[in-house]
């Protein structure tokens, strides 16, 4: 391809063709970030085998074996709704309820909002204690060294049976970075202010402390009042209402989520 073909077709486009690739462009985009963060690129990658097995099949006259990926190929969109059929509920769920008037959120974005919620919501009701970091721009990691590694997605029946009291990292402070669970069980240090009121439990100082030297933001529930706190540069304040914890959740969630959901 010359320069004057590359001129041409440049000249040729239209609004509606570079539409088109826009579209094209972020519907791909966001299935290869959906496949990466729901755990499916395994999957994926399995599919490319059969299909390369397909191929060779083929090529080497494989009969039988090529008549039944065949098969599976020809029923491919059944194996694939069988398969995926949580992920695709759970994307075609928020689609559903998404306003296109409001700014725009993120499937990942508004699910996460929605777990992280329901299980604050939830741990209040029940007097269940639970502290949970979320990192911003300053790396936190030599504030959260101890504790248990883990990389998951932010889900509500996940954060509930961490922070149950019979569960062995209850005590400690979960780590949520890039909007991923990635440690458990880990003990923040403790806020230093002479000031604080005497009554602050060690979740609530430990928020602080953590607050204080970094600029993440820490949700804690107290087990024995019951109170949602949120907690961001060293000031603590308590969300009264479930619209006052949606509303925090997603400010800062999406806040984040600018950069890397």
């Amino acid at each position: 391809m010359n320069f004057d073909t590359v001129s041409f077709f440049i000249s040729d486009l239209q609004l509606k063709d570079l539409l088109d690739l826009l579209l094209l462009y972020l519907t791909f985009y966001q299935i290869f970030r959906f496949a990466e963060r729901s755990g499916v690129v395994q999957v994926l990658a399995g599919f490319g085998l059969v299909a390369g097995a397909f191929y060779l099949s083929e090529y080497f006259e494989l009969l039988t074996f090529h008549t039944v990926l065949e098969s599976v190929f020809r029923n491919l969109f059944i194996v694939v709704a069988l398969i995926f059929q949580t992920e695709i509920r759970r994307g075609l769920s928020h689609l559903g309820s998404q306003n296109f008037f409001r700014d725009y959120e993120s499937l990942e974005q508004a699910f996460t909002i929605d777990e992280l919620s329901k299980s604050l919501i939830q741990m209040s009701k029940k007097g269940v204690g639970a502290i949970i970091i979320f990192e911003n721009k300053i790396d936190i990691s030599s504030y959260t060294e101890t504790g248990v590694k883990l990389m998951c997605d932010v889900k509500s029946e996940i954060i509930q049976a961490v922070f149950h009291p019979s569960s062995a990292v209850h005590d400690g402070a979960m780590v949520v970075k890039e909007g991923r669970i990635v440690k458990l069980g880990t003990f923040l240090p403790l806020s230093t202010n002479p000031a604080l009121d005497k009554n602050l439990g060690t979740r609530h100082r430990a928020a602080l402390g953590v607050t204080e030297l970094t600029d993440a933001k820490v949700v804690v529930v107290s087990e024995e009042s019951k109170k949602i706190a949120l907690v961001e540069s060293g000031k603590l304040r308590y969300l009264t209402s479930k619209d006052d914890i949606h509303t925090e959740v997603r400010a800062f969630i999406k806040a984040r989520g600018k950069k890397v959901l």
